[in-house]
């Protein structure tokens, strides 16, 4: 059971950072056990990675269905313009949704 940081940032995410101290199980030199308990908590003022990259992929989905409300006024005209921002905001909802089961069996998988 050795000691890290922990950084808790405004999203409730968190991370390990850095190591404070060994505990008193017998490791080899240089290596940490594989239970981490917290030293000190650092709260972090701003959001997380994955909420960040989840919010840019969300303002990339209303740009691109702007852009496809105003193309409809023309269907004909912007076929295939409609078609490739269909298709890359159903891929963007699918990234969204692989990083938000990645965080929640992150933090599944510690309790």
């Amino acid at each position: 059971m050795c000691y890290f940081d922990q950084e808790l940032y405004t999203c409730n995410d968190w991370k390990w950072s850095s190591f404070r101290q060994h505990c008193s199980k017998a490791c080899r030199v240089s290596e940490t056990c594989s239970t981490k308990l917290i030293m000190k908590t650092r709260y972090i003022s701003h959001k997380c990675k994955t909420c960040k990259q989840i919010e840019a992929k969300k303002r990339r989905i209303r740009k691109l269905d702007d852009n496809i409300k105003r193309w409809s006024v023309e269907p004909e005209r912007w076929r295939a313009s409609i078609e490739r921002s269909t298709d890359d905001i159903c891929h963007l909802y699918g990234q969204i949704i692989q990083r938000e089961m990645a965080r929640s069996t992150k933090q599944n998988n510690l309790r």
